[in-house]
């Protein structure tokens, strides 16, 4: 168990030879997949508002960007871990054949993606000259626009980033988990501490008949987003009589220890059991409960194929964005939470959890990609928030000698925790999101008998078909023309998705932290859920993740033996 007070400090960890700096040019990184956890945003429970990213989280995630782009183009001038350039990474411009940027199609989680990339590419001063003399500068001081994949629930790239949302496996999971002897016990301890934060926190906000760890995770979220803007809720919370008298640790220290224990109850159960579906776990290692990280890991494994596969021309930068309960999956099944318990906490806004592939080289600049595979590496590194150190650890409990893998055995870690494709994830959740095979129900279905009346609908159905066939048969030889009127077309926005976790609702405290930018309000016209356009959103769809998925899924699970 996490000691009480590490929700509230910097994950650290004290591994002798870890923490040695990395400026040796001999290291060098041929390609890096980064997933940043989204930075403050407003709560996203107890409020009727969508959830955006806070002016403090677009600071976090400039912070973060700012960080990474001074240890992959050399320019870091602070403490840290040191440089290491990613090699023929263009360090003025984001050049899209290089740079890969996904996330959720959630305003905070996008607006993250974007702060980040202007710290990582910060505007450029280039102007351009036209064919009559003039010199164009590109607004904000050449403020760049780099390409974000943004995936909605409707898209099956989503479950590579959410995998959890609408899963009734995992909604089953947590109904199980709120039955368990383990909640009930950590409710029935800290029902006077839930009590006496809502009797002076809570009133009015949240029903009193749910102040309890049942729900910690969005009581926390309220109350920490509340503690940082709101000078009366702070003042209560730092008062002494608002700490343990045993330990003299801060409720609100307190409140985030439980939420994390009910968030790896829900995401990082290993053995959970799919009652939904009654499917195995398509991954060797991992279950329903840990799914977001299984298809998390699928995403990461499939970025760094891609950029083996190009010998590092490509997929140079991988960036991927979304909350942390991907990460708290990946780390229970990367066994990072038992090699340090510090990883059972949530981490901080802004976190980021780094996969670098590398090799070492002479140092010179015209450095040769590995011919022999077993010559290339893989080192995970974690920065909790924006502050905490770039830390190198060890996965899947190899040890404190073993921070860094060899390409062939870190390709036979990941295959032991990915699933399958879109297709099995809708298999495997028992879900009916729109790009759900129809086989996805249990077949036994297929045979039912159908009814008069919708056997009545099919055929007028197949009438009108008939009917419209036969009118276009006669247009076509009659040589008929019809013409119509362009107007301007209805302003219809996508499919969303009808159903969400409650750590998913799109709500936002109205008084306190400012915004970056504000969603639609109820009485706006909705907007696409994953638009494309231009040619290179049609490449980089078919090419770039349809290919990177595609490389993970070619090779069956291989069984991992440890000792």
């Amino acid at each position: 168990m996490a000691p009480l007070t590490a929700l509230a400090a910097v994950l650290c960890l004290s591994i002798p030879h870890v923490s040695a700096q990395l400026n040796n040019s001999f290291y060098t990184v041929w390609s890096s997949v980064v997933f940043t956890r989204t930075g403050e945003r407003t709560p996203a429970v107890f409020n009727p508002n969508p959830t955006v990213l806070t002016a403090l989280g677009a600071q976090q995630a400039y912070a973060a960007g700012s960080y990474l782009r001074s240890r992959y183009l050399g320019q870091y001038t602070g403490n840290g871990v040191g440089t290491a350039p990613i090699f023929g990474l263009n360090p003025d411009s984001v050049n899209i054949e290089q740079v890969y940027v996904g996330s959720p199609d959630y305003q905070y989680t996008a607006a993250t993606a974007q702060a980040f990339l202007q710290g990582f590419y910060p505007p450029s001063n280039t102007s351009t000259t036209l064919s009559n003399g003039t010199q164009v500068e590109g607004p904000l001081g050449g403020y760049q626009y780099p390409l974000i994949q943004t995936y909605s629930f409707n898209d099956p790239e989503s479950v590579f980033l959410n995998a959890q949302i609408n899963c009734p496996a995992f909604d089953y999971v947590i109904e199980t988990y709120e039955g368990s002897q383990a909640l009930t016990d950590l409710a029935d301890s800290t029902a006077s501490i839930y009590q006496a934060v809502g009797e002076a926190l809570l009133q009015g906000i949240v029903p009193s008949n749910v102040w309890s760890a049942y729900e910690a995770w969005p009581i926390w979220d309220y109350l920490n987003y509340q503690n940082n803007y709101d000078v009366n809720v702070s003042a209560v919370l730092s008062s002494k009589a608002f700490s343990d008298p045993a330990t003299g640790t801060p409720y609100l220290d307190l409140l985030g220890w439980y939420a994390s224990e009910l968030i790896n109850g829900w995401y990082g159960n290993l053995n959970a059991i799919n009652n939904v579906t009654d499917q195995d776990f398509s991954a060797a290692i991992g279950s329903v409960s840990t799914i977001a990280g299984n298809f998390l890991a699928s995403q990461i494994l499939g970025q760094l194929q891609a950029a083996v596969q190009t010998q590092g021309q490509s997929y140079k930068l991988n960036l991927l964005f979304g909350d942390f309960q991907p990460l708290m999956s990946l780390f229970a099944l990367t066994s990072l939470n038992t090699w340090d318990s510090n990883f059972l906490g949530i981490p901080e806004f802004a976190s980021t959890a780094v996969f670098e592939l590398f090799s070492y080289t002479d140092g010179t600049g015209d450095a040769a990609f590995p011919s022999d595979l077993n010559d290339l590496f893989v080192m995970f590194y974690f920065q909790n928030g924006t502050t905490g150190q770039y830390q190198a650890y060890p996965l899947f409990q190899l040890g404190p000698d073993s921070t860094s893998l060899s390409w062939p055995d870190f390709e036979n870690e990941f295959y032991s925790i990915i699933p399958g494709t879109p297709a099995d994830w809708c298999t495997e959740c028992g879900a009916s999101s729109p790009f759900c095979p129809s086989s996805t129900p249990s077949s036994s279905t297929s045979s039912q008998k159908i009814s008069p009346a919708i056997a009545g609908v099919i055929g007028a159905l197949v009438a009108l078909v008939f009917a419209a066939l036969l009118f276009a048969a006669f247009m076509l030889f009659a040589g008929v023309r019809l013409h119509r009127t362009h107007g301007r077309p209805n302003d219809a926005g996508g499919y969303k998705g009808s159903r969400k976790l409650a750590s998913d609702t799109d709500l936002v405290i109205p008084k306190g932290g400012a915004v970056v930018s504000a969603e639609e309000t109820p009485g706006s016209p909705p907007r696409g859920g994953h638009e494309r356009v231009g040619s290179w959103e049609l490449k980089q769809k078919s090419e770039v993740v349809d290919e990177v998925h595609d490389l993970a899924w070619q090779r069956p699970v291989v069984p991992v033996e440890r000792v």
